[in-house]
């Protein structure tokens, strides 16, 4: 079925065809013979009749699942079952040279041809929208199911590492994403980031999300810092803190998770006491699985 800008300017096309509503299409159909329909143009003048015709089978074909007669009569046949402008006519009986019955006729016209078109075309515009609203809405993740989505998710991370990339900077994402999700852009998750990206993979083979550098690695660019000077290091309890953000977890959360009291971990961000190498190897571990990505909390030197 052709979409529905086709069926739209066809149908423009066909009220400007012949506006005073002359044209019409006789029809002749033998009763019991299984023979095509007949149909002849008449009413307007042979121009309009040789527009509309073309018109016509344009229209035809778009309908039409094989083409095995004149596109013209497939569409003047649809037209006929689908309006209210056909009227049938008397049934004339031909005679044979012998006086005897011949073949019966059963004749009918099709009035206002371009109007009766140009409204089939609409109801076809109609169904047309429909089809493409529905398919939208099938397109559209907010509309997945969860299986769905997570599954969608799973083949756009699997084609972020083909070639070539589109480079997208993770500080633009997380911005769009914070205002989509009514959160800061630090409590954005890479899950969340992984989902939306992977939605773009229909417009873009493969999509690599560029990392938002440390700041310190802004400010050394920004100020044009000497790069043989040694750069500070984030502390530890920043380090555990922002992932903590990233997780969109509490403090109690991320107690209960690394399996220590809430009071240690606030130790912990507060910078009171350094965390154990077992505590740090527990926390790269649990962000690790709750981000879907490696995690390693690097030490201060």
């Amino acid at each position: 079925m052709a979409d529905s800008d086709f069926w739209k300017n066809l149908a423009e096309q066909f009220r400007a065809l012949d506006p005073s509503g002359m044209l019409r299409a006789d029809w002749d159909y033998i009763v019991n013979s299984g023979n095509v329909d007949q149909w002849q143009i008449k009413g307007a003048d042979r121009s309009i009749r040789v527009r509309f015709e073309a018109l016509a089978r344009r229209a035809g074909s778009a309908i039409a699942e094989a083409l095995q007669k004149d596109p013209l009569f497939i569409w003047l046949a649809d037209v006929k079952a689908t309006g209210p402008h056909f009227e049938f006519g008397p049934y004339v009986i031909e005679k044979h040279v012998d006086g005897t019955d011949g073949p019966q006729h059963q004749l009918g016209t099709l009035n206002n041809l371009c109007i009766a078109s140009a409204e089939r075309c609409s109801e076809y515009e109609s169904y047309a929208l429909e089809s493409e609203f529905r398919e939208k809405q099938k397109n559209d993740p907010r509309n997945w199911s969860p299986l769905r989505s997570q599954y969608e998710a799973f083949k756009g991370i699997g084609q972020l590492v083909s070639a070539p990339h589109e480079r997208i900077p993770e500080s633009f994402v997380r911005d769009v994403l914070a205002k989509q999700y009514g959160v800061r852009p630090d409590e954005v998750t890479w899950k969340q980031i992984a989902f939306e990206v992977s939605g773009l993979l229909c417009q873009y083979p493969a999509i690599q999300v560029v990392p938002t550098p440390p700041a310190q690695e802004v400010d050394r660019f920004l100020h044009k810092e000497d790069p043989s000077e040694p750069q500070r290091a984030e502390p530890i309890a920043a380090q555990i803190n922002r992932l903590r953000r990233e997780c969109n977890w509490t403090e109690e959360q991320l107690a209960e998770k690394v399996g220590v009291t809430t009071r240690t971990v606030q130790r912990h961000l507060a910078e009171d006491s350094t965390p154990y190498a077992r505590h740090i190897a527990t926390y790269e571990r649990v962000f690790s699985k709750q981000l879907e990505r490696e995690v390693v909390i690097r030490k201060m030197s």
